[in-house]
């Protein structure tokens, strides 16, 4: 199988990693979130009730109604803090968070801005 180059096999593999979704607009976005979740749990991925307890996040996204947008880009930010929150807790107590968090965008804004949300993260 040819990967595309920001993806490796481990990744493709979830080993019980746990992936925490949230959805956002329509209702076509909550079927897609369904299809997503069963292709992870197929993949080895498992259900995280919360995101501190996530190795993967994830958010359906929609554009369309009124200040979505401004809506995700709060939640990015609120999540990026949080992660960074829980790292620091590691560190102080000896130790580093096991893995690093993985947030995936999905839906019609994570498509439209991906260029944006690419250069946002670095």
């Amino acid at each position: 199988t040819n990967l595309p180059p920001y993806l490796t096999s481990a990744q493709l593999d979830g080993a019980g990693r746990g992936v925490y979704m949230e959805t956002y607009g329509c209702q076509m976005n909550v079927a897609d979130t369904e299809v997503v979740r069963s292709v992870l749990q197929g993949a080895g991925y498992s259900h995280a009730a919360s995101l501190s307890g996530a190795d993967v996040v994830l958010l359906n996204t929609c554009a369309i109604r009124e200040n979505a947008e401004a809506k995700i880009w709060a939640r990015l930010r609120a999540i990026r803090a949080e992660r960074r929150k829980e790292a620091a807790g590691w560190r102080a107590r000896g130790g580093l968070r096991p893995t690093r968090t993985v947030v995936g965008l999905l839906g019609c804004m994570g498509e439209r801005l991906k260029g944006k949300l690419l250069e946002e993260d670095q």
